[in-house]
Protein backbone atom coordinates (compact mmCIF):
# COMPACT_ATOMS: atom_id res chain seq x y z
CA UNK A 1 0.00 0.00 0.00
CA UNK A 2 1.36 3.09 -0.84
CA UNK A 3 1.61 6.20 2.00
CA UNK A 4 0.46 8.91 0.19
CA UNK A 5 -1.17 9.33 -2.98
CA UNK A 6 -3.48 11.77 -4.77
CA UNK A 7 -3.95 14.94 -2.67
CA UNK A 8 -3.85 13.34 0.55
CA UNK A 9 -6.40 15.05 2.33
CA UNK A 10 -9.87 13.85 3.07
CA UNK A 11 -12.43 16.24 1.80
CA UNK A 12 -14.21 17.17 4.83
CA UNK A 13 -10.96 17.53 7.24
CA UNK A 14 -8.46 18.59 4.90
CA UNK A 15 -6.33 16.36 6.82
CA UNK A 16 -3.60 13.57 5.11
CA UNK A 17 -4.70 10.38 4.20
CA UNK A 18 -2.27 7.57 5.33
CA UNK A 19 -2.70 3.88 4.37
CA UNK A 20 0.13 1.93 6.19
CA UNK A 21 0.81 -1.78 5.94
CA UNK A 22 1.28 -3.43 9.40
CA UNK A 23 3.20 -6.93 10.11
CA UNK A 24 0.01 -8.75 9.49
CA UNK A 25 0.23 -9.88 6.12
CA UNK A 26 -2.93 -8.19 4.11
CA UNK A 27 -3.83 -6.23 7.33
CA UNK A 28 -3.58 -2.16 6.87
CA UNK A 29 -3.43 0.86 9.43
CA UNK A 30 -6.08 4.05 8.18
CA UNK A 31 -4.76 7.09 9.66
CA UNK A 32 -6.38 10.48 8.91
CA UNK A 33 -4.15 13.70 10.21
CA UNK A 34 -1.88 11.53 11.65
CA UNK A 35 -4.64 9.39 13.84
CA UNK A 36 -4.83 5.93 14.07
CA UNK A 37 -9.17 5.28 12.52
CA UNK A 38 -9.42 1.94 11.74
CA UNK A 39 -7.29 -1.27 11.08
CA UNK A 40 -8.72 -3.39 8.00
CA UNK A 41 -7.70 -6.73 7.75
CA UNK A 42 -8.17 -7.88 4.11
CA UNK A 43 -7.50 -11.55 4.88
CA UNK A 44 -9.88 -11.79 8.11
CA UNK A 45 -12.37 -9.59 8.58
CA UNK A 46 -13.09 -10.86 11.84
CA UNK A 47 -10.04 -9.41 13.18
CA UNK A 48 -10.41 -6.15 15.05
CA UNK A 49 -7.54 -4.87 16.43
CA UNK A 50 -9.23 -1.34 18.14
CA UNK A 51 -10.40 -2.55 21.73
CA UNK A 52 -13.34 -0.05 21.07
CA UNK A 53 -14.21 -1.41 17.99
CA UNK A 54 -14.22 -5.23 19.46
CA UNK A 55 -17.05 -3.59 22.22
CA UNK A 56 -19.15 -2.80 19.61
CA UNK A 57 -18.88 -5.98 17.76
CA UNK A 58 -20.02 -7.69 20.85
CA UNK A 59 -22.89 -5.74 20.69
CA UNK A 60 -23.42 -6.38 17.26
CA UNK A 61 -23.15 -10.38 18.31
CA UNK A 62 -25.49 -10.23 21.13
CA UNK A 63 -28.13 -7.73 19.33
CA UNK A 64 -29.47 -11.19 17.37
CA UNK A 65 -29.15 -14.79 16.64
CA UNK A 66 -25.74 -15.44 15.19
CA UNK A 67 -25.70 -15.61 11.43
CA UNK A 68 -28.68 -13.28 11.38
CA UNK A 69 -28.95 -10.82 8.99
CA UNK A 70 -29.46 -7.14 10.86
CA UNK A 71 -30.62 -4.02 8.93
CA UNK A 72 -27.57 -1.80 10.30
CA UNK A 73 -26.59 2.22 9.95
CA UNK A 74 -22.47 3.13 10.59
CA UNK A 75 -23.04 7.01 11.36
CA UNK A 76 -18.81 7.14 10.35
CA UNK A 77 -17.10 4.83 8.52
CA UNK A 78 -12.98 5.85 7.60
CA UNK A 79 -11.88 2.11 6.36
CA UNK A 80 -15.21 0.28 6.74
CA UNK A 81 -13.99 -2.37 9.44
CA UNK A 82 -17.22 -2.34 11.11
CA UNK A 83 -19.34 -2.90 7.86
CA UNK A 84 -16.50 -5.50 6.78
CA UNK A 85 -17.44 -7.37 10.39
CA UNK A 86 -20.88 -7.15 9.71
CA UNK A 87 -20.83 -8.25 6.64
CA UNK A 88 -18.77 -11.69 7.27
CA UNK A 89 -20.15 -12.39 10.20
CA UNK A 90 -24.12 -11.91 9.37
CA UNK A 91 -23.89 -12.32 5.44
CA UNK A 92 -26.68 -10.41 3.66
CA UNK A 93 -27.51 -7.53 6.04
CA UNK A 94 -28.26 -4.58 4.60
CA UNK A 95 -25.98 -1.68 5.46
CA UNK A 96 -25.68 2.01 4.50
CA UNK A 97 -22.47 3.76 6.11
CA UNK A 98 -22.65 7.59 6.71
CA UNK A 99 -19.51 9.01 5.50
CA UNK A 100 -19.07 12.41 4.61
CA UNK A 101 -14.88 12.66 3.81
CA UNK A 102 -15.57 11.46 -0.11
CA UNK A 103 -11.58 11.49 -0.19
CA UNK A 104 -10.97 9.13 2.89
CA UNK A 105 -13.58 6.59 1.21
CA UNK A 106 -12.22 6.45 -2.28
CA UNK A 107 -8.87 6.33 -1.29
CA UNK A 108 -10.17 3.37 1.25
CA UNK A 109 -12.19 1.92 -1.47
CA UNK A 110 -9.58 1.91 -4.20
CA UNK A 111 -6.66 0.45 -1.50
CA UNK A 112 -8.60 -1.94 0.71
CA UNK A 113 -11.44 -3.02 -1.62
CA UNK A 114 -14.79 -4.07 -0.28
CA UNK A 115 -16.20 -7.56 -0.29
CA UNK A 116 -17.80 -8.66 -3.78
CA UNK A 117 -21.72 -8.00 -3.08
CA UNK A 118 -20.92 -7.21 0.28
CA UNK A 119 -24.52 -4.56 0.29
CA UNK A 120 -22.45 -1.96 2.14
CA UNK A 121 -23.69 1.17 0.73
CA UNK A 122 -21.54 4.60 1.22
CA UNK A 123 -23.59 7.79 1.67
CA UNK A 124 -20.82 10.86 1.19
CA UNK A 125 -23.00 12.62 4.54
CA UNK A 126 -22.18 13.71 7.71
CA UNK A 127 -24.32 11.41 10.51
CA UNK A 128 -26.83 14.44 11.41
CA UNK A 129 -27.54 15.29 7.51
CA UNK A 130 -27.71 11.54 6.92
CA UNK A 131 -30.01 10.74 9.80
CA UNK A 132 -33.17 12.84 8.23
CA UNK A 133 -32.85 10.93 5.43
CA UNK A 134 -33.22 7.37 6.91
CA UNK A 135 -36.94 6.38 7.37
CA UNK A 136 -38.57 5.84 10.46
CA UNK A 137 -37.70 1.97 11.91
CA UNK A 138 -35.68 1.14 9.48
CA UNK A 139 -32.80 0.04 11.02
CA UNK A 140 -31.96 -2.71 13.54
CA UNK A 141 -29.07 -1.18 14.60
CA UNK A 142 -27.05 2.38 14.51
CA UNK A 143 -23.28 2.20 15.45
CA UNK A 144 -22.20 5.48 15.84
CA UNK A 145 -18.47 5.53 15.10
CA UNK A 146 -17.62 8.99 14.04
CA UNK A 147 -14.75 11.45 14.54
CA UNK A 148 -13.50 14.38 13.78
CA UNK A 149 -10.23 15.64 15.08
CA UNK A 150 -10.26 12.61 17.50
CA UNK A 151 -13.90 13.52 18.80
CA UNK A 152 -17.39 12.65 18.33
CA UNK A 153 -18.79 15.86 16.15
CA UNK A 154 -21.11 17.90 18.66
CA UNK A 155 -24.47 17.69 16.68
CA UNK A 156 -24.13 13.12 17.05
CA UNK A 157 -24.30 13.84 21.26
CA UNK A 158 -27.41 16.32 20.88
CA UNK A 159 -30.87 15.15 22.14
CA UNK A 160 -31.99 16.11 18.90
CA UNK A 161 -29.48 13.90 17.46
CA UNK A 162 -30.97 11.15 20.23
CA UNK A 163 -34.40 11.83 19.12
CA UNK A 164 -33.13 10.89 15.78
CA UNK A 165 -31.57 8.13 16.12
CA UNK A 166 -34.67 6.59 18.36
CA UNK A 167 -36.22 7.75 14.88
CA UNK A 168 -34.72 5.65 12.76
CA UNK A 169 -34.14 2.65 15.07
CA UNK A 170 -36.85 -0.85 14.47
CA UNK A 171 -38.87 -1.63 17.44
Amino acid sequence: MSDETGDGTGAGTGAAIEIVATERPEAYLVRVGGRDQSLVDLADPRHLAFDYVRRIADVVDDHATPGEPLRVLHVGGAGLTLPRYVHATRPGSWQVVLEPDEALTARVRAELPLPRRSGIRVRAQDGRTGLGGVRDDAVDLVVVDAFADGEVPGDLVTLEAVQELARVLGS
